[in-house]
């Protein structure tokens, strides 16, 4: 399991820096700081992106996964604000969990078929509790 944990570690750290050229002008970052949610959840996700191109559309492509399992995929479009910034709004359905995992959520920022940016952000996940052993607990 140790092994399985730093393995996860190293492939994100790589991840993160397999990025485009342009890289350290460009950000991304989730609007929210929560990390932490129970199983079976739907959230709305919000990533900031900044230092976005001058012209030119740009989406990010994404997907989750637990361990090497992908969980779900998408795109979305960033909508452009002031000073070369833009928001992605996305749904992330959390996979159900028997016990505490870590999910991955990876981002990719591209425009005009070029990949500008990449992110990796996790979140901890836990499972929901069984009332009928609550119940029992609480007795």
């Amino acid at each position: 399991m140790a092994m399985l944990k730093y393995s996860l570690i190293i492939a994100l750290s790589l991840f993160s820096r397999t990025s485009g050229a342009g890289d350290q002008a460009i950000s991304l970052r989730p609007v929210g700081s929560e990390t932490r949610y129970f199983s079976g959840e739907v959230i709305e996700e919000s990533i900031q992106v900044e230092g976005l191109p001058e012209s030119g559309s740009a989406d990010i492509y994404w997907r989750t996964q637990v361990g090497s399992a992908v969980i779900e995929k998408g795109q979305a479009e960033v909508r452009r604000g002031e000073h070369n910034t833009g928001v992605a709004q996305v749904k992330l359905r959390l996979p159900e969990v028997k016990r505490q995992a870590i999910l991955t959520w990876l981002v990719e920022l591209v425009s005009e078929g070029k990949i500008l940016k990449k992110e990796a952000i996790q979140y901890q996940l836990f499972p929901r509790a069984n009332p009928g052993a609550l119940k029992d607990i609480l007795r």
